[in-house]
């Protein structure tokens, strides 16, 4: 039977509509974490331009995790939270030397990039040590939730009597739902973190007058929906894997810095 395109499309608004009443605070947490990456900085100075444009990805990318996940498309997910961590160090790095391995003419912007990608590196490595383990916690949850091509991500799919559309979607598991959008909460909150302590010492930004209030909430909020999630035997199954995997693991995270 040829896959039906408008089908596809129903289920998958359906998916998003129903996404608040299926996963409650986990959900609106996501997404109230998302809109904090902007909202909670009010002023970007001119000349970090670049930290600007990378912020953008960070909250592009964000939101379409948080999307992917509540409609079952885990892998896709993941996927997204690699681009929110690894944009995140990026925009990090702009933020503290905004013109290092940049050239500006009078109508773009040339970016070294292989020299960044070691001058980030360099940086995360000398300068942002306290907040490494926030980014590395991201990234074991994001391995937990299939980032890289493996059998268990088919296994997402792959039933004996799937067909059409069945395979497009993974099976209905909310508790994996849960630790994806956990990861989105749990990754913008590093995330945060490490633009205040960068801006704190470089400047270029400046945060919402309310920011340590708002922050302090959403890090109350993700402990609490970690000890429910951590509760469960699932996603302790999920922790003692990733855990096994602790060489792939590291060797993942030292590929981003």
């Amino acid at each position: 039977m040829p896959i039906n395109m408008a089908e596809l499309l129903a289920r998958e608004a359906e998916l998003t509509d129903n996404a608040r009443k299926e996963y409650g605070p986990y959900f609106a947490t996501a997404m109230h974490c998302c809109g904090y990456l902007t909202t909670q900085i009010v002023k970007v100075d001119d000349d970090r331009v670049l930290f600007r444009a990378m912020n953008a990805l960070v909250g592009k990318h964000a939101i379409l995790a948080c999307l992917s996940y509540v409609r079952r498309h885990r892998v896709q997910g993941s996927m997204n939270m690699r681009q929110v961590v690894e944009s995140a160090q990026r925009a990090c790095y702009f933020l503290a030397h905004p013109k290092d391995h940049v050239r500006e003419t009078d109508t773009t912007i040339e970016v070294d990039e292989a020299g960044v990608k070691q001058a980030t590196y360099r940086f995360f490595n000398d300068k942002m040590g306290e907040h490494a383990e926030a980014f590395k916690t991201a990234k074991k949850v994001i391995n937990m939730t299939d980032a890289h091509a493996s059998l268990r991500g088919a296994q997402l799919i792959f039933q004996q009597s799937a067909t059409g559309g069945d395979l497009f979607f993974d099976a209905d598991n909310p508790t994996l739902v849960r630790v994806g959008l956990w990861s989105v909460i749990n990754t913008t909150v590093g995330v945060l973190d490490a633009f205040h302590l960068v801006a704190g010492r470089y400047g270029g930004i400046r945060f919402a007058d309310d920011f340590a209030d708002v922050f302090h909430a959403v890090v109350a909020m993700r402990e609490r929906l970690r000890g429910e999630l951590w509760g469960e035997e699932e996603v302790q199954a999920l922790e003692t894997a990733a855990a096994e995997s602790s060489d792939e693991v590291t060797d993942s995270t030292r590929e981003m810095w």
